[in-house]
């Protein structure tokens, strides 16, 4: 069963790599001339910024100018405080991690602890895609208290990260917890992982900015 599984688990591994290979080739040219285009492009936008910045004011007003700036620098904000809080959210991913594998009584604890941490930090992977296969293959090898041990430990931390990231980018944005996790939810359901970053930041941008808003109103 195990040889059979592992077997298995090669051809799919082999076979993702290979269709990832051939979709590198068949868009590398695209990929090049958008590479070379964008650089170019940069260059030129680099040179002569301020006539540009003129210009582009000159043709859509000083309003929508204004409103653009405010835009930008709400997003800037925005986006530098969920890095905060997603920051926040893998510290303590990897603490309840590392408690866990010491009691589990694992070597190198730490390392292993910063690798899941890091690999839940990076969209699609979570830790799911190492603990998983790790509790079923240690079940699988008959051991079956570390395999069952790895398994609550993997349920406790996603778990613990589910419950808290509303909190604490609702807390780092100044957004309800409540509003954060149906923007969150909204996203996953509409954009996939794409839309679980994308629809936060942009319902965090419409609320500073229409508060903003009506504060210089209220100011007036």
């Amino acid at each position: 069963m195990i040889e059979n599984t592992l077997q298995k688990l090669i051809v799919t591994f082999g076979n993702l790599l290979s269709s990832f290979a051939k979709s590198v080739v068949k868009h590398a040219p695209s990929y090049f001339i958008g590479a070379i285009v964008t650089l170019v492009a940069t260059c030129y936008i680099a040179k002569d910024f301020t006539h540009l910045s003129k210009f582009v004011k000159m043709v859509i007003g000083d309003g929508v100018t204004e409103k653009a700036v405010k835009i930008k620098n709400i997003f800037m904000g925005s986006v530098l405080k969920l890095g905060k809080g997603y920051l926040i959210l893998s510290v303590i991913t990897f603490s309840a991690l590392f408690a866990g594998l010491m009691v589990l009584r694992v070597k190198n604890a730490i390392g292993i602890a910063v690798i899941i941490a890091l690999a839940d930090a990076l969209p699609v992977i979570g830790i799911g895609t190492i603990m998983v296969p790790w509790a079923v293959i240690a079940v699988l090898l008959g051991d079956y208290y570390f395999g069952i041990g790895l398994a609550v430990l993997f349920v406790i931390v996603v778990i613990l990260r589910n419950f808290l990231e509303p909190k604490i980018i609702g807390k780092q944005v100044g957004i309800n917890s409540l509003f954060t996790l149906a923007t969150m939810f909204l996203g996953l359901k509409v954009l996939g992982i794409l839309g679980l970053f994308l629809f936060p930041i942009i319902f965090i941008v419409t609320v500073q900015y229409y508060k903003n808003e009506m504060k210089e109103e209220l100011s007036l």
